[in-house]
């Protein structure tokens, strides 16, 4: 028998939702090639969304309104590639890149707005930043980060004028915890408890590391300065000048601790009226204030008869009779044991000279048979170191 063909002619041009069913079969082993093609229309090329039939995970829409093109996850569609416009896409999906050729900026919808991602070179702030931005100030050549609060300026090349503003900083810093309630420029050393505490010249309050950069409550995590350029409004530094840990307000000071006892350790160094340089060191150095102080006493002929006024406990005492040719001198300190002195003349050490060096001055002894140093209407010079 002779074969017969039957041509059938069907237009596959896309039109609307229009879907091919099994109705329109040429044969009925075609269904896999309809299946095939309807699945072949589902790379949607319209100006909105496609909704029937119901888009399949993965597939394809070509958004010709804007020249976009989606991917259907499942339930959104999200843009393939890097978007590029001059408004924000509608109905963006967290994760979606746009580029804005109006303000040549990229961005990164986070899922609730849209994060600019490229870094900025600018001479001002850039306005409405979110955390992590970076920015390049072109006025002072010093690149800055966003942390969601305020800006702050590093790297190697820092900004000398202090970010420009009163409590403003350009350096390092660290978060760490306070141990006390702290405002901008107090001085911190860190206690044995790991907080950042108020330092102070003192041997158990320094040395200082590092400066509040602004209000810390006790036992709050805070940000403190490490190194860098500072600003302070209420300063009135002379240019030039040493600051040292302050031994009273926890502050900087330019006045050096010179109390015994006290601690000098140099923070920093004023390089403007408001302005300085703050690089704690390591190194402070105990003030060793050494007190002289001269006199004379009238001897009684006791045992023990005090001596007061020299305003400290002399380390070391030397005593000489008043008259030109009198003999009885000594000396003693504070090493010296017990009731013995240094006789000058006998180059011996001899008990009940001096008894003792005492808080404010010195106690004397006539040895029991009206002699020296304690001779009775005997004037006697003295003179005493302490430190």
């Amino acid at each position: 028998m002779a074969g017969h063909t039957k041509t059938y002619t069907l237009d596959f041009t896309p039109t609307g939702d229009t879907v091919f069913t099994s109705a329109d079969k040429l044969e009925d082993n075609v269904d896999s090639l309809i299946t095939w093609l309807n699945n072949v229309k589902k790379s949607y090329a319209y100006a909105t969304a496609p909704t029937s039939p119901a888009p399949d995970e993965g597939q394809i829409w070509y958004e010709s309104t804007n020249n976009w093109a989606k991917v259907y996850d499942g339930t959104n569609w999200h843009i393939l590639g890097v978007a590029t416009g001059g408004t924000a896409p509608a109905s963006p999906q967290e994760g979606d890149l746009w580029y804005d050729s109006t303000n040549n900026k990229l961005f990164a919808y986070t899922g609730a707005a849209w994060d600019p991602c490229q870094f900025y070179s600018q001479a001002s702030a850039p306005s409405s930043p979110l955390e992590g931005n970076l920015w390049f100030d072109t006025t002072n050549d010093v690149p800055a980060w966003y942390d969601g609060t305020e800006w702050f300026k590093g790297g190697t090349l820092l900004d000398p004028t202090g970010d420009g503003a009163d409590h403003g900083w350009s350096g390092e810093s660290a978060l760490s915890t306070a141990g006390a309630n702290l405002v901008f420029g107090d001085l911190c050393y860190m206690k044995s408890d790991g907080k950042l505490w108020k330092a102070y010249a003192t041997s158990t309050t320094t040395p200082c590391i590092a400066m509040a950069a602004g209000t810390i409550a006790a036992d709050a995590s805070g940000r403190f300065i490490l190194r860098g350029f500072i600003r302070d409004d209420t300063w009135a530094w002379t240019i030039g000048n040493p600051l040292y840990v302050s031994a009273s307000t926890g502050s900087l000071t330019s006045t050096a601790p010179t109390s015994s006892g006290q601690l000098q350790q140099q923070v920093a160094a004023a390089t403007h009226a408001d302005r300085v340089w703050f690089n704690p060191g390591m190194y402070s150095e105990k003030v060793e204030n050494a007190n002289v102080r001269t006199g004379t006493y009238t001897g009684d002929g006791s045992t023990g008869t005090g001596v007061t006024g020299v305003g400290f406990t002399p380390r070391m005492l030397i005593i000489l009779p008043h008259l030109v040719d009198a003999v009885g001198d000594f000396v003693k300190m504070d090493q010296t044991w017990a009731d013995y002195a240094y006789g000058f003349q006998s180059r011996t050490f001899t008990a009940s000279l001096i008894n003792s060096l005492d808080a404010d001055g010195f106690t004397v002894d006539d040895g029991g048979a009206d002699a020296h140093p304690n001779k009775n209407a005997q004037v006697y010079d003295y003179i005493c170191w302490g430190w």
